[in-house]
């Protein structure tokens, strides 16, 4: 039996996309999308949520050339956990590899 690791999100980019190279040589951008969930129908109250998202290589590339600050998007991917040491202490973070970014007009 098959597990099934994959995200689906749709929301507005917070802030302009990094795009960097790691030690072996691949490009990696990083950014956070936000979405904001409607928290009751006859309301327009919403509560906001940023996720991390990681897009490698060609679309890494892409994204980092396209995204900017309030730019509406949506994206594929799967959900991936790393261990990160600040200040001495490790924690877990969470985040979305892109497999597949498609970006929406305002």
């Amino acid at each position: 039996m098959y597990e099934l690791n994959s995200v689906l999100i749709e929301g507005t980019a917070t802030a302009k996309p990094v795009l960097t190279t790691t030690e072996a040589g691949s490009m990696v951008c990083r950014f956070q999308v936000e979405t904001k969930q409607r928290i009751s129908e006859d309301a327009k109250t919403s509560r906001p949520a940023c996720f991390d998202v990681e897009a490698w290589s060609r679309l890494g590339q892409v994204c980092a050339e396209t995204l900017d600050t309030g730019h509406r998007m949506r994206v594929v991917g799967r959900l991936a956990r790393r261990l990160v040491t600040v200040d001495g202490l490790t924690r877990t973070e969470v985040c979305i590899v892109a497999e597949h970014v498609e970006f929406m007009r305002t």
